[in-house]
């Protein structure tokens, strides 16, 4: 972790570099989608990252589920109401979401990828630490779903299928491709019929259209017009003017190309890293949200990035280079959640 902190500072570094030779003034941005890098370091020195995980990490996750969840809940209810100004995240200039609750990040889309992403997280620790968890009764994918329907957000559904494909899974590890490529095949065979029927608004063939000409005319169109020279193109346009709807888009003209390729690189070192089909689909979902609103780059997730790359690269890793053998220091689980053992001298009744 400290050579991948150390690598990605330095490229952090460069590009503020240019940013401030070229008097692009984009810092706010490069805060808004680096931070997390910032604090890796000071975590590892301040922080206990492995006793952490061990006793509290199934514990946050699923108070963040659930919280995210009764403030959709919450918004659905104020806005049956009438009462929707009453929202605490509410705000009459974003037209485009009043239909719909504004939630605690006050976004349709990040509040349904951020609660998936949390679900596919707790899965894959819980499954990683007890195999009783998949027998058991999973009642938080019960409240995930809740949550997503009431949100009626398009990335929101689209998520939500990763958290089927998790489901479907079973009690497997790794990637069972055939089981995989079967449902992923009956899924878009599913959202295709959708689509035709305009049973659901935001999967329609109209709203798909009209969301087409939008990016087109109002995103990409306006962008190109704005690179007037390759230094634009590469680290960033000054105030840039474009909306955040589109993600891949909206980062390139705030950082520039170069840090948007390094952005993407690092997910895909982290997806290759990651061994448990869970945390696999977790990230290909954050990937294809971000494809709309940025949402693994609001603020919650800039503290929760060090969790995830700490539990993929230290925690995952010891599990499967003992090849799935009980492991590590024992980690004690209460509520039937399971004993861990990386250590295969240390019995699941011996105290740490």
């Amino acid at each position: 972790m400290i050579r991948l902190s150390a690598y990605s500072l330095t490229i952090i570094f460069v590009g503020i570099f240019f940013s401030l030779l070229l008097s692009i003034d984009n810092f706010y941005y490069y805060r808004f989608f680096f931070l997390f890098f910032f604090l890796i370091p000071i975590f590892l020195i301040c922080g206990d990252s492995e006793n952490f995980i061990k006793e509290k990490l199934l514990s946050v996750l699923k108070y963040y589920i659930i919280l995210i969840t009764i403030s959709i809940l919450l918004g659905a209810i104020l806005k049956l109401l009438g009462l929707d100004h009453m929202e605490p995240m509410y705000d009459v200039e974003k037209w485009s979401y009043l239909d719909r609750p504004f939630g605690i990040f006050g976004q349709p889309s990040v509040n349904s990828c951020l609660l998936c992403f949390f679900y596919l997280f707790h899965r894959a620790a819980a499954k990683l630490w007890s195999d009783n968890y998949i027998h058991g009764k999973d009642w938080l994918f019960i409240v995930v779903t809740i949550g997503v329907v009431f949100q009626g957000s398009g990335s929101g559904f689209l998520s939500y299928a990763f958290v089927l494909l998790s489901k479907f899974s079973g009690k497997s590890k790794r990637i069972p491709w055939t089981r995989l490529m079967l449902i992923g095949a009956f899924i878009v065979f599913l959202v295709y019929q959708i689509a035709l029927s305009g049973l659901v608004e935001k999967i329609s063939v109209d709203y798909i259209t009209i969301l087409y000409d939008y990016v087109y005319e109002e995103l990409i169109d306006p962008y190109i017009k704005l690179i007037k020279t390759p230094a634009l193109l590469m680290w960033g346009i000054p105030d840039f003017p474009l909306s955040i709807d589109l993600g891949p888009l909206f980062m390139m003209g705030t950082v520039g190309l170069i840090m948007t390729i390094f952005i993407f690189v690092f997910l895909l070192y982290m997806l290759r890293k990651s061994k448990g089909i869970d945390m696999k689909l977790g990230f290909v979902m954050l990937i294809v949200g971000n494809l709309h609103y940025p949402v693994m780059f609001y603020m919650i997730m800039h503290f929760m990035w060090y969790i995830v790359i700490y539990y993929i690269l230290v925690i995952e890793k010891r599990y499967y280079f003992y090849n799935g053998n009980k492991y590590s220091s024992q980690i004690s689980m209460n509520s039937g959640r399971g004993t861990i053992l990386l250590d295969n001298n240390v019995t699941p009744n011996e105290k740490m």
